[in-house]
């Protein structure tokens, strides 16, 4: 039971992971940056 939760965890961790590098290649390539998004 508790290596299935483990090896759960660890796969959410990594698509995670994977979306945050995602995202940020998107936000690279449009050229703006997190602290642009932030500021109103």
């Amino acid at each position: 039971m508790w290596a299935h939760i483990e090896r759960s965890l660890a796969n959410l961790a990594v698509v995670a992971l994977d979306q945050l590098e995602a995202l940020d290649g998107f936000i690279a390539g449009t050229g703006m940056t997190l602290d642009e998004l932030a500021s109103p």
